[in-house]
């Protein structure tokens, strides 16, 4: 015999009261007779249900979208924002590699070492006629900015800084380099931490103003202890090769030429739009190369700078340089003569801290390009 368990309510009740139509539901459970019409409310609120929770998620996809999209137009920005305060080796370094960050918040300084590193200094002089303001050196520097830019590839320029109106570059920290947080080194076996390390670890605590003569002064017992660690770490840093030297010299030499011509340029708009009589702004360029030390310094405004006897030259040869021309020491010379390119002996300089040293002017034509040996004798 079957029995069927009925509950009469009004359908009236029934759409408007959702925990009667449970209780049905739970009857129906318990007699095994379901009431068509819950059923077909209980089907009815499934699909409501699953096509609010489909709109919910599709609204929420859009926004997690759109929120994604917010984040890498943001990281697109800091990372062009950092592009014009960094070189972009040292960004895309940076970018990647999540070791440097965190120590960088426990102040631990991000350093390089470069082989041979063409280094420029240009400073602006103004004619007594001319008042070098904000917005006329904003100008200049635009221009020196516009310059550099034609110097990406395949060896890029770095501009490290202005101060006071002299104009610093760079050639060849993008080539080669090694970069390396003051514990941690890059490796192709990972991250090495070089607190491990004694010659690694008297890298990190060198001097950098000394940095060229690392480690001549070492002790012969001190170079035998470490010698299975300097043939290690020499793996990092290749030998350079001539081509590479005369490269960047060759690549520095021809930007600060530009930077002559571009000034020349300025100096016809400004004597046409100021009236003026006397050549109102004049360059004068030193160069040298070699060795140095680059990294990042401060935790708060962090700034790209470089260091080294190749950095100390090149100031000295703009500082005791001349108005107009591009002044080097006697290595710089000897490797521009391997483009045929003609440095006249200027004579002994007295160089600070240095003495006496031989030092060579570039020679350009009245157009501003470089006069070659094949060229001299009709000059």
């Amino acid at each position: 015999m079957i029995y069927v368990h009925v509950m009469l309510c009004d359908s009236s009740v029934l759409e408007n009261d959702f925990e009667i139509m449970m209780q049905l539901v739970e009857e129906g459970k318990r007699t095994f007779c379901f009431n068509s019409w819950v059923v077909t409310q209980v089907i009815y609120r499934i699909k409501l249900s699953g096509r609010m929770l489909h709109k919910f998620v599709n609204s929420n996809l859009r926004q997690l979208e759109s929120e994604i999209q917010e984040s890498k137009t943001t990281s697109a920005s800091i990372k062009v924002l950092l592009l014009n305060m960094l070189p972009a080796h040292v960004v895309n370094m940076l970018w990647k590699v999540d070791a440097y960050l965190k120590h960088r918040v426990s102040h631990e300084p991000y350093y390089e070492y470069h082989r041979y590193v063409a280094v420029m200094f240009a400073t602006v002089l103004p004619d007594e006629s001319i008042t070098m303001d904000l917005s006329l050196m904003n100008d200049i520097i635009c221009n020196f900015d516009d310059v550099l830019s034609m110097y990406r590839s395949p060896l890029k320029v770095e501009k490290i800084k202005i101060v006071n109106g002299t104009y610093m570059a760079a050639c060849g920290l993008s080539v080669d380099s090694t970069g390396r947080s003051s514990v941690f080194l890059s490796t192709k076996k990972g991250l090495v931490d070089i607190r491990s390390h004694r010659f690694l670890r008297r890298i990190a605590n060198a001097d950098i103003h000394n940095f060229g003569i690392l480690g001549r002064s070492t002790s012969v017992s001190e170079r035998s202890e470490d010698s299975d660690n300097a043939s290690w770490i020499s793996e990092q840093w290749d030998t350079d090769s001539d081509d590479k030297k005369q490269t960047v010299v060759y690549r520095m030499a021809s930007f600060a030429l530009d930077l002559l011509k571009t000034v020349q340029k300025l100096n016809a708009r400004l004597k046409e739009q100021r009236g003026l009589k006397n050549t109102p702004l004049s360059l004068r360029v030193g160069i040298s190369s070699g060795e140095v030390a680059a990294g990042i310094v401060g935790y708060t405004t962090s700034h790209y700078d470089i260091w080294g006897n190749a950095v100390n030259m090149a100031s000295r040869m703009d500082s005791t340089g001349v108005s107009n021309r591009i002044q080097v020491c006697e290595q710089t010379a000897n490797i521009l003569a391997a483009y045929d390119i003609v440095c006249s002996y200027r004579g002994m300089t007295y160089i600070k801290s240095l003495g006496e040293l031989p030092t060579y002017f570039i020679e350009i034509d009245k157009l501003l390009n470089f006069i070659y040996k094949n060229e001299e004798n009709g000059v």
